[in-house]
């Protein structure tokens, strides 16, 4: 790996008392970082690429630690409806993808996540094991960190409803799903081929969430996730009927199932986490879970509000993520930074327990590293794998730099973004990937996704419309 030095720049350190290091160096060997130094010269001789950061701002990567790939080339195809509905479209699509579709896709989401200072995702993505490989090849051609965990599940969807099944029309009642132990197999066959290649690329299991998956699947994960030592990552209560369905299902609060399941432990990332009681907020605590904020995708499926203060004050790590870009529009985490920042303190009359812009930063840098079980992520330190960002201080959202913390936070500097370097080679030079083509990737977004939305228009849109419709009435 080559060595690099990156000279005469502005470090945001992310310490809420003195975020700031003024004419700063950063040196980067064997993929990490080897130095941070201020006030000292640096011969540039002794390395094997020198950027110069006059005017620029050196940051930590950012952690997107929940994302579906899948849905970059079907955004906007998706009906603003309750997540129940939405669902119905969102398999729809999905099944229309191929193979070389999900590596393009994958390809088109990881150039914008890269191009707005995105190092490192959880991609959640619900598909067979010749897609799983190609989405692995993009992340490894591209050069972005990704943690995948196969979405599976091994309920009918109609199963995971609040509704007595007798109510159930029978068309509802013909998706076939795999077995337990194939899913199973899918998962570590994944992680065996592709678990740690490059230093970057991981593999965790992924259940969808708690009511589409039999006791044995999630039983089997967590324990398969604790022999691995890989993650557990999951949805979990994202909107009322799901807190219902648990309630039908299990006589019992979802959390407290779950951990009868032995599936709530320090590996454990749960998505949404929008319903849980106080006590299930407790037992998350005690049991070192992270929470995944995802305010986009909530806010517009209507799906509540997580309650993030309540998740602080109880001392729950929560982590932040974009959604897949159907139900969120951008996988762009200076937007979730911000919105994130926003909607819970017009909620709250306690000024002194509001959200702050380092609360929001800590959620990104902090905890999003524990969703991937990489503690060397975060940080501009020695040591600390060298996953950065430059951005351009000449630029409007931080020009002039007044409170940095707060500038990166609320301004959203997506346009300020110029060079991002991951494990310690440079995969964004000057706004321009390295490793692919962008043009080819946006040619190839075009094609794939007219020819996805036209068939999904001939073929699916008349019968999703009309179970949508049916599922409204029934939820």
């Amino acid at each position: 790996m080559s060595k690099i030095l990156i000279r005469n720049i502005s470090i945001f350190t992310g310490d809420k008392e003195n975020p700031l290091l003024l004419e700063g160096c950063v040196t980067i060997e064997q993929g990490k970082i080897a130095s941070v130094t201020t006030g000292v010269y640096i011969e540039p001789d002794n390395f094997d690429m020198v950027i110069d950061g006059q005017n620029k701002l050196i940051m930590p990567g950012l952690i997107n630690a929940h994302y579906h790939s899948y849905a970059n080339f079907v955004k906007g195809l998706n009906p603003t409806v309750a997540l129940e509905q939405w669902m119905l479209y969102t398999m729809a699509l999905g099944g229309l993808l191929t193979p070389e579709d999900v590596y393009w896709n994958v390809l088109s989401g990881a150039m914008e996540m890269l191009k707005t200072g995105t190092t490192s995702c959880m991609d959640h993505l619900a598909q067979g094991p010749e897609a799983l490989d190609a989405a692995m090849q993009a992340y490894r051609d591209i050069g972005i960190r990704v943690t995948m965990a196969p979405m599976i599940s091994d309920k009918p969807y109609y199963a995971t409803l609040p509704v007595r099944e007798e109510l159930v029309p029978a068309e509802f009642k013909n998706q076939e799903v795999p077995s337990a132990n194939d899913l199973l197999e899918l998962t570590t066959s994944l992680y065996k081929k592709w678990h740690t290649k490059e230093g970057r690329l991981q593999v965790a299991f992924g259940p969808s969430g708690p009511q589409r998956c039999s006791d044995q699947l999630l039983r089997e994960c967590a324990r398969q996730a604790m022999l691995l030592d890989t993650g557990f990552h999951t949805h979990v209560l994202e909107t009322r009927a799901q807190a219902r369905t648990a309630e039908s299902l299990y006589g019992k609060p979802m959390i407290f199932h779950l951990d009868q399941l032995g599936c709530i432990s320090e590996r454990t990332s749960l998505v949404h986490s929008i319903w849980l009681s106080e006590d299930e907020i407790d037992l998350v605590a005690s049991r070192g879970a992270t929470v995944v904020h995802s305010p986009a995708s909530n806010s517009i499926l209507g799906s509540g509000i997580a309650p993030v203060t309540k998740y602080r004050e109880k001392g729950v790590p929560v982590a932040l993520g974009t959604d897949g870009a159907n139900v969120s529009g951008s996988l762009s985490m200076f937007g979730s930074m911000k919105l994130a920042g926003l909607i819970h303190n017009a909620l709250n009359e306690q000024p002194d327990t509001w959200i702050q812009p380092h609360n929001v930063w800590e959620m990104v840098t902090h905890h999003g590293p524990k969703v991937l079980l990489q503690n060397d992520l975060g940080t501009i330190a020695p040591g600390q794998k060298a996953d950065l960002v430059l951005l351009n201080l000449e630029n409007c959202s931080l020009n002039p730099l007044n409170n940095v913390m707060w500038q990166l936070i609320y301004s959203e500097p997506v346009s300020a973004v110029e060079t991002v370097i991951v494990q310690g080679k440079p995969v964004l030079l000057n706004g321009r990937l390295l490793n692919n083509s962008e043009q080819k990737i946006m040619d190839e977004t075009t094609k794939r996704g007219q020819r996805i939305r036209d068939a999904f228009f001939r073929t699916h849109k008349d019968q999703v419309e009309r179970q949508s419709a049916i599922l409204q009435k029934l939820c």
